[in-house]
């Protein structure tokens, strides 16, 4: 489980791992929000947030428990920001052993990326000032994660040791196969 603010190098991260293991299940809501809301415009565009979010959540909580029939690993690229969310997450699949990254980066950089994200994606699902509004209040209220709520738990700061923490989740996923 990845847990970081948004544009804390969640996805690109798991990109990375999934290239080192390609074995493993990557699962992403953000994913799944933007391939519902592409793919099912019409229908989204009748709902509210609140019901885009429950079919968005209960559909990733089903493909979370699938995948974990399948005996392979998985991996979950979320921000989590709050303690009962990671919580959760671990309740859909109690049995499972958890590696949590948590990604840490420096706020002005959290903003930084945030700007350049924007201007990339001039046709994203969300307006500027919502986008700017939900980083802000991630940054406010995000919760890092601590060792003692997964397995293993690696921190990678401002991405600077992504390689090793790759190179030591691959042993461990290599170890438990």
């Amino acid at each position: 489980m990845t847990i970081g603010c948004s544009n804390s190098g969640k996805s690109t991260f798991a990109k990375k791992l999934k290239e080192a293991c390609p074995d493993i299940i990557h699962l992403e809501r953000d994913m799944l929000r933007t391939a519902m809301t592409q793919e099912l415009k019409p229908v989204f565009d009748m709902l509210d947030d609140k019901s885009q979010n429950t079919i968005i959540y209960n559909t990733f909580e089903l493909l979370v428990k699938e995948s974990f029939a399948t005996n392979k690993s998985l991996l979950l690229a979320n921000c989590n920001g709050l303690v009962d969310r990671r919580e959760v997450m671990k309740k859909i699949t109690p049995e499972a052993k958890y590696i949590m990254v948590y990604l840490d980066v420096d706020e002005d950089i959290l903003r930084s990326r945030t700007k350049k994200a924007e201007e990339e994606n001039k046709e994203s699902f969300m307006k500027r000032e919502e986008y700017q509004s939900i980083i802000e209040h991630q940054i406010q209220h995000f919760k890092p994660p601590t060792p003692d709520e997964a397995d293993h738990f690696f921190t990678i700061q401002n991405n600077k040791n992504t390689d090793a923490v790759i190179a030591k989740i691959k042993s461990l996923i290599t170890i438990a196969s």
